[in-house]
Parts: C-alpha cells; sequence; structure tokens
C-alpha cells in the first residue's frame, strides 16, 4: 500500500508536470512535518530527493526546467530559527530560499523573472 500510494501521487505530480510545462519550480518545505498530509505511514522526503525527482518529471516535457528557489514556512518555528534554517537551506542548495508570508516573495520572483 505504501508504495501505490507513493506512487500514486508521484503520478499526479508527474501529470501536472507535463500538462503545465514548466520553466521553473519552486519547492515549498514545511521543516516541522514529519509526514506526507492525510498519510502518517508516509514521511515526508528528503529534499535533496524531491529536488531531484521534480526536475526529472520537469525535463520529460521541458528539457531545461530548473528550480528557481525553495519556499519554507517557518511559521512553527521562532524568527530566528526560521531563519537559520533557511541560511542552511540556500548554502546547502544554492537556491533562494525564502518564507513568503515573513520575508515576502520578492527573491524567489525575482529569480522567476530571470527565466
Amino acid at each position: 500500500l505504501h508504495l501505490s500510494i507513493r506512487r500514486q501521487r508521484q503520478m499526479c505530480i508527474r501529470d501536472r508536470m507535463h500538462g503545465s510545462q514548466p520553466d521553473a519550480l519552486v519547492l515549498c518545505h514545511e521543516p516541522t512535518r514529519t509526514h506526507m498530509r492525510n498519510l502518517p505511514h508516509m514521511p515526508i522526503p528528503r529534499m535533496e530527493d524531491a529536488l531531484e525527482q521534480y526536475v526529472a518529471f520537469g525535463k520529460l516535457t521541458n528539457p531545461n526546467v530548473r528550480f528557481a528557489g525553495i519556499s519554507v514556512n517557518t511559521s512553527q518555528v521562532s524568527a530566528d530559527e526560521g531563519n537559520k534554517l533557511m541560511a542552511d537551506i540556500e548554502q546547502r542548495y544554492g537556491l533562494v530560499t525564502v518564507d513568503p508570508i515573513r520575508q515576502g516573495p520578492g527573491r524567489i520572483v525575482d529569480e522567476l523573472l530571470k527565466i
């Protein structure tokens, strides 16, 4: 069951990517979440796996697709913790990383406009 649910979710993501043929992607992340929404038996994928898999799906219809940034929901941690977390993510993945509620989406929008 675990694999079939994961595969169904992957198929939905893949189908949406095919239909939209994106030029850019923004990964959304909530650091305090431990499992997929409504699926407590399914842990959140590692960020590097999600980045790799979504680009692979996107490249099926657009070989130039890339990530423009990472959006992080830091509402469940302090502002200081959130800022540190986002700085760590940005350094690790080399992608603009923001909490669009606390900081605004401007830096990611700037990246999108470059594409």
